[in-house]
């Protein structure tokens, strides 16, 4: 989905929702017309785009790099250097039938 698409769909789903709170009483259509404004969007948008940002810095970390590697079902297995990170690198992917990761020997 491109930006406009985005806007759009969020657009409509402001608007349907909106249209339920009308008529169960919960907002007036003046604050209606607010929630529709394109002020309204563009915040909805930087709040997405921020969260976006969040959730990709929480997930691509190394940890989560190795487990997706070592999950394909064409890598045996990952191998981590003996050090102190490359242990503790392992440890906290852990081991699953899916997923090896071990500490290469000395």
């Amino acid at each position: 989905m491109n930006q406009e698409q985005v806007k759009s769909a969020i657009r409509s789903i402001v608007i349907a929702f909106g249209s339920f709170a009308v008529g169960r009483g919960w907002i007036t259509t003046e604050q209606l017309s607010f929630l529709g404004s394109d002020t309204f969007l563009m915040a909805i948008g930087a709040v997405v785009s921020l969260a976006a940002g969040a959730w990709g810095v929480y997930t691509h970390n190394q940890t989560n790099a190795v487990a997706v590697v070592a999950a394909m079902p064409e890598v045996a297995k990952v191998e981590t250097t003996n050090t102190p990170a490359g242990k503790t690198l392992a440890a906290d992917v852990g081991t699953s039938p899916q997923a090896v990761v071990t500490v290469a020997p000395k």
